[in-house]
């Protein structure tokens, strides 16, 4: 093995001088390994098979074996008697072919991320010794032929009932599963020589039957709609990236259906993507509807065998024509893409915070160029990134200003909290806010009262001492969560058991502090006994398709209030709910982050525009301690061109993206000294940074320690990329020279999305 980064060699690039040496580097392979050094790492074939490209090895790293991509062959090495020997291929198909393999390529070296981690990233689970086994299931069928079968069945009847069953169930089908045949039936007829049994593969799908479902109904376009489908028509078979700015209700799922439908009926299949798996769900429902049974879907919420079975489907199976799904869903395998579209992009979401920290809108983007197809960015608050390049004319922009059927927005109604009075003590309910929600229930309408903080309350406090609970991995207060009777961190997951008494002074009588999503309906159902009432965030849908059995619990009018953190917020078209609350509108505005504003106002106006989606119309009350910060007053007026005006002018004073380009490093280790000293050493090298490049720190980021690691970040800005990315590759050259440096995890976060 060696462990210097080689230059992968292109098809047809040998020249004359280094044809001699070709016999001796035929069985050379490139490597790029999911867990290991960054580089790509030059080993030989076994027994001088040379794997496919994209196929996956096993090869000696150190004292263990590692897995990795192989990602070219041959290579110069200074001594390759020391290379060590690769495995044979551990699956029956290379997981990654060509057009993959560049594009995860590119991801890695725009985000400076190891290639073998970016491969790991668009494949499903695998496991380290192959490709997780399919579903096997048995299956019966007939050894004789059906008149026989049915002969031997009158025969049989009066003693072998249960067989005589069995044997006409299988002359009814060419093969049943065996768990389907009455118990130990099967056997005695495999011994009279009446049945066989063999086993299948069996694909598990995640979804309903399309028999199941009902076709939704097609509506009448609107003008804008018609607009925005011919525009985008005229781009297909060509790399044509569109802005998709719709308000709330302005039909932008319609457009992307739609346009599917164009392109599957060219022959080409759709690749259309959302942030979070509650969206997904609610997407396949309609697609597979009016698609059928050509829809795969592509999530972390499914199974490992699932996601295997559904890329594998992706992949092979010429009658797939639109896959949905999460971030990962942009490496989908389709071999006949012909249309990318990205709803909700503003989502942060789409941004993976570990190694690769790539943004799937952006490698979207990157796809469809490569390919040379259009990729479609829809929202209704648009990142400010994505509306900045739409003024400039890099992107197509396309405006849905009104909603379907000429709804009406909701007015907003802001209640300030600083002179409102709870209901009751502890409460965060306003009179205003609980007077609405018993109208809108009396009425037989629905309400969705929108939370950004689950659990019972975010503190459990000591009254006489002051001592509050902290997570000691992460340096964060402890969410009460009252109905399983633990203290849990929402960061890295540590839970433990609820005190008897204060673990400082031994006051048994402690108090919690502020409200999340389980307190807010226990203050509910003590309010409202009479009100269906339930909760939708990460807790109550963590089992499989929790998410979907509320939602279809809502379109049912089965619940009258629904709870929620910003699970609720996006996407779901909801035409009962003619009220939403949002219960405090300036949490998160106040954090440290250059992108608090914007996310907060396309959060708060992303769950406005739930209300109001049918002819009943709709209203929203915003509760706020401060209602005259920028990002509520625009989220009031429906304003997003105000909003982005000026934000965007706030960005280019300070040269904050989309103004600029910014790259944050991030130090981390168990060992406060270790970081503290590697803070300093980065320093020293950031200062012979050239000017053109803006350097904010080393400092300590809001969350200083994580899951038992502290750390310090670095911001680096530029106008240009170009010089942004040769500071970066310089200052990650220098730290791989410097021991201080090389005891600490450094990660580099390019276009980074939190400051967290």
């Amino acid at each position: 093995m060696s462990s210097s980064e080689t230059d992968i060699p292109e098809p047809g690039q040998a020249t004359q001088a280094t044809q001699a040496s070709q016999a001796s580097q035929v069985t050379r392979l490139q490597v790029a390994l999911v867990k290991g050094p960054p580089g790509v790492l030059t080993y030989t074939a076994a027994n001088g098979d040379l794997p496919l490209l994209g196929s996956r090895v096993h090869v000696p790293l150190g004292r263990r074996q590692a897995v990795g991509f192989v990602v070219g062959h041959g290579g110069e090495v200074p001594d390759a008697s020391r290379l060590k020997e690769a495995s044979a291929a551990l699956d029956p198909e290379p997981p990654i072919e060509a057009a993959m393999l560049a594009l995860t390529r590119k991801v890695a070296d725009y985000y400076m991320a190891p290639w073998g981690h970016v491969l790991a990233a668009a494949t499903p689970p695998m496991g380290a010794d192959g490709p997780r086994r399919a579903k096997v299931i048995r299956v019966a069928k007939l050894a004789l032929a059906p008149e026989a079968a049915l002969t031997l069945a009158e025969e049989i009847e009066a003693k072998a009932p249960r067989q005589a069953q069995a044997l006409r169930e299988v002359v009814d089908g060419t093969e049943v599963p065996t768990a389907q045949l009455p118990a130990g039936t099967v056997p005695k007829l495999v011994a009279r020589g009446a049945l066989l049994v063999e086993e299948r593969e069996q694909a598990r799908s995640p979804l309903v039957s399309v028999e199941a479902l009902e076709r939704a109904p097609v509506t009448e376009l609107t003008d804008h709609q018609s607009a925005a489908i011919e525009a985008i028509t005229k781009g297909l078979n060509t790399f044509s990236p569109f802005l998709l700015h719709g308000v709330t209700g302005s039909g932008k799922t319609e457009v992307y259906l739609r346009l599917a439908e164009r392109v599957i009926a060219n022959g080409s299949q759709v690749l259309l993507m959302t942030p979070e798996i509650a969206l997904a769900s609610h997407l396949t429902m309609g697609a597979r509807s009016r698609f059928g049974a050509g829809v795969v879907v592509l999530h972390s919420g499914l199974s490992d065998g699932e996601r295997r079975d559904e890329w594998q489907r992706a992949r092979h199976d010429p009658t797939v024509t639109l896959v949905i799904g999460t971030r990962s869903a942009v490496f989908a395998p389709l071999p006949k893409l012909g249309l990318i579209v990205v709803d909700e992009e503003h989502d942060g979401a789409y941004k993976q915070e570990e190694s690769p920290r790539y943004h799937g809108r952006d490698v979207a983007l990157m796809r469809g160029r490569a390919l040379g197809l259009p990729v479609v960015l829809g929202s209704a608050t648009p990142s400010l990134e994505s509306f900045s390049r739409a003024k400039d004319g890099r992107y197509g922009y396309l405006a849905l200003p009104k909603r379907v059927r000429d709804l009406a927005l909701p007015p907003v109604q802001v209640v300030d909290m600083r002179e409102e009075k709870s209901v009751q003590k502890g409460g965060v309910l306003t009179r205003p806010l609980l007077d609405a929600i018993t109208e809108t229930v009396a009425k037989g309408e629905q309400a969705l009262l929108f939370l950004n903080r689950r659990g019972f309350a975010p503190t459990l406090l000591c009254p006489d001492c002051g001592h509050t609970y902290q997570c000691t991995d992460c340096g964060v207060s402890l969410t009460y969560h009252r109905a399983s009777r633990n203290l849990r961190c929402h960061y890295c997951d540590h839970r433990q058991s609820v005190p008897d008494a204060c673990a400082e002074c031994g006051n048994r009588l402690l108090e919690t502090l502020g409200l999340g999503t389980e307190g807010l309906v226990e203050e509910l159902e003590a309010l409202l006994p009479e009100v269906r009432i339930r909760r939708m965030d990460r807790d109550t849908t963590r089992t499989k398709n929790a998410h979907v059995n509320i939602l279809a619990q809502m379109a049912a009018r089965e619940i009258d209030v629904l709870v929620g953190t910003q699970m609720i917020a996006k996407g779901h078209d909801l035409p009962g709910v003619t009220l939403v609350g949002v219960v405090c509108a300036d949490q998160g505005i106040h954090v440290p982050d250059f992108r608090a504003a914007e996310n907060s106002f396309s959060l708060l106006t992303q769950v406005a525009g739930r209300a109001g989606r049918a002819t009943a119309g709709g209203r929203v009350i915003l509760q706020a301690f401060d209602p005259d910060l920028p990002a509520i007053r625009f989220a009031v007026d429906h304003d997003y061109a105000a909003f982005a005006a000026q934000e965007l002018e706030m960005r280019e004073a300070l040269n904050f993206p989309p103004a600029g380009r910014a790259v944050r490093l991030l130090l981390r280790d168990r060992q406060l000294e270790k970081v503290t000293a590697a803070a300093t050493t980065l320093s020293g090298l950031l200062g012979a940074l050239p000017s053109t490049v803006k350097v904010l720190g080393p400092a300590q980021p809001p969350l200083s320690m994580l899951r038992g690691e502290h750390r310090q970040h670095v911001l680096l800005m530029a106008e240009k990329v170009g010089p942004l990315r040769q500071a970066t590759r310089w200052l990650l050259d220098r730290a791989a020279e410097d021991k201080t440096l090389r005891r600490i995890r450094l990660d580099v976060d390019v276009d980074p999305q939190s400051m967290l």
